[in-house]
């Protein structure tokens, strides 16, 4: 009698389990059919160890791709510190445009904490009306560009998504991203930086960049 072996167990792990990865490049890994295991599977992995050794690659290999291939709203909604921002842009259906890969985009994200510093008016405001929100959010892509930190210099003027400028302001080793509606005392400090999508780069703000139509 064949004794059963882990990989055979890890192997049967794999074929149930269809691994398809699609990304802003539409690209699809497959590792195994999900057909289910058949007989004829656990005869060759009794005497062919070898070929689950490439299925277990080829599933890393799928892995590490997933990691590479992530959209810039695959990488905001995964990351729970910004989860306000992910339910936004679904809310203004602006998830699509930052799935695609016909553009590249510079992305500053304020975080959870950002959106909780806006005043109440504003937060109502944002609610109710889908211009506004889009708007608002628009400020804080700037398209057909990928910005990475060190790319960034003081005094830069960057125009965004919503057809208004950004500017970079630098106070000591800090670095802000402004927005021609924010105040001195609620600078958009860009605290993490260079998170890497297949379609741009984006960077952590701690307050929401603020466009002047929305004062």
């Amino acid at each position: 009698m064949t004794t059963i072996q882990p990989y055979m167990l890890i192997f049967i792990f794999l074929t149930v389990l269809r691994i398809d990865y699609i990304y802003c490049t539409h690209l699809y890994v497959v590792v195994k059919s999900n057909r289910g295991v058949t007989f004829f599977d656990l005869i060759v992995l009794t005497v062919s160890p070898f070929l689950f050794v490439l299925l277990l690659t080829a599933a890393v290999i799928a892995i590490f791709i997933s990691l590479l291939f992530s959209s810039a709203v695959d990488l905001i909604c995964s990351k729970s510190n910004l989860s306000t921002l992910c339910r936004l842009v679904k809310q203004a259906n602006l998830d699509e445009i930052l799935s695609t890969n016909n553009n590249d985009f510079t992305v500053f994200a304020p975080n959870n904490y950002a959106f909780n510093m806006l005043p109440d008016d504003a937060t109502e405001a944002v609610k109710d009306k889908i211009k506004v929100l889009t708007d608002l959010l628009g400020y804080h892509v700037a398209g057909g560009v990928e910005l990475f930190f060190e790319d960034i210099d003081c005094k830069d003027k960057l125009k965004m998504f919503n057809g208004e400028f950004t500017f970079t302001k630098c106070i000591g080793d800090d670095v802000f991203q402004v927005g021609t509606g924010n105040t001195y005392n609620a600078l958009p400090e860009i605290i993490d930086v260079d998170i890497e999508a297949c379609n741009g780069v984006i960077h952590i703000v701690d307050q929401v960049i603020i466009p002047s139509t929305s004062r």
